[in-house]
């Protein structure tokens, strides 16, 4: 299998087109259709249905595509950790957070992070812990921001910061006079 079929699937899967995904791949689209042709007879399965100028994944065509993906990731990351010891700092981290927790902690550290490595491009993604999670585990995420209980075991983990919730209340209102206030009791009277 060479990463140069695996990039022609790629495209074809990402455009459904094979015209658009050659000039996107800027090869010529007989070209493409080859490449695509040989690494099906290679696999020895189908990976895209063509009906009417349509064109859609197989099954097959859509478990290779998750590996695929991955594999294009992870390809561009060790490309980027060879640039990087030869001292060409740039390419893309792509940061998960919250939302509450992004635009509220992280505003500063994107423009620290760009000050320092002002070659590096930053994609901060919003989105919840449980996406986040998926994401930093499927390679979508270069970094993630997710609470400490929401960590998988094959996450590397380094503490950002810890800090305490509190739940705020007008002075007038019935529970202001309770120092414990059971959350589940106070968003259900909440909501009546």
């Amino acid at each position: 299998m060479e990463t140069r079929h695996l990039k022609h699937f790629l495209a074809v899967a990402k455009w459904q087109n094979f015209t658009y995904a050659a000039q996107q791949l800027h090869i010529a689209q007989p070209a493409l259709s080859i490449s695509i042709k040989k690494f099906e007879q290679q696999l020895g399965v189908s990976l895209f249905k063509r009906d009417d100028r349509k064109i859609t994944l197989t099954h097959e065509g859509q478990v290779l595509l998750e590996h695929a993906k991955r594999i294009d990731r992870q390809i561009k990351d060790a490309q980027l950790a060879i640039d990087e010891l030869k001292g060409l700092v740039k390419g893309e981290v792509r940061l998960g957070a919250p939302s509450m927790m992004g635009s509220y902690f992280f505003p500063q550290i994107v423009m620290a992070f760009k000050s320092h490595f002002p070659q590096l491009k930053m994609t901060v993604i919003d989105a919840g812990t449980q996406s986040i999670r998926k994401m930093l585990l499927s390679g979508e995420l270069d970094i993630g921001v997710i609470l400490n209980q929401d960590v998988p075991d094959d996450l590397e983990v380094d503490p950002l910061l810890s800090s305490q919730m509190v739940a705020v209340v007008g002075s007038k209102h019935e529970l202001a006079e309770q120092s414990v206030i059971d959350f589940q009791q106070f968003f259900s009277h909440e909501l009546v």
